[in-house]
């Protein structure tokens, strides 16, 4: 499972404005305490990470990326990500889907999403996603 790495923003990007609706209400239930990010297009989400690679924003500490999208499908937006080597340093790619084939899973691995979900169908199967995110025992120290 995945667990943030740092206390930075964790960003969805998906066209859907109620799926963002839905999954930001479950965000603020959980337990999680980060800011959280959303976009509502790969376009905007790549326009984003050039402020984080300028120094204007911090790295995400979690993507959460919608796998179908009309404009730039998440597997398009997860391509352009891997081709800048700056982002190798992005810590957590995952992949939000309805689609259970195979396939879409094995494109999002190898293209170096870390997980890939099926997008959950209740409210409490979102809060215990991002419940599921939570970093377990204690804070590292600061240097």
């Amino acid at each position: 499972m995945v667990h943030l790495a740092n206390g930075n923003a964790i960003v969805m990007v998906d066209d859907n404005d109620g799926d963002l609706f839905l999954a930001e209400t479950c965000f603020q239930r959980s337990q999680l305490r980060v800011p959280w990010l959303a976009f509502g297009s790969g376009h905007q989400f790549l326009r984003h990470l050039q402020l984080v690679k300028q120094g204007e924003q911090p790295m995400p500490a979690l993507v959460l990326l919608d796998l179908n999208m009309p404009e730039m499908s998440g597997i398009e937006v997860l391509e352009e990500v891997r081709k800048d080597d700056y982002f190798e340093r992005l810590p957590v790619i995952c992949m939000l889907t309805s689609s259970s084939d195979p396939r879409d899973r094995e494109l999002a691995r190898r293209l170096g999403a870390r997980d890939f979900f099926t997008k959950p169908s209740t409210t409490a199967e979102y809060v215990a996603l991002f419940n599921s995110f939570v970093p377990q025992g204690p804070a590292p120290l600061e240097a």
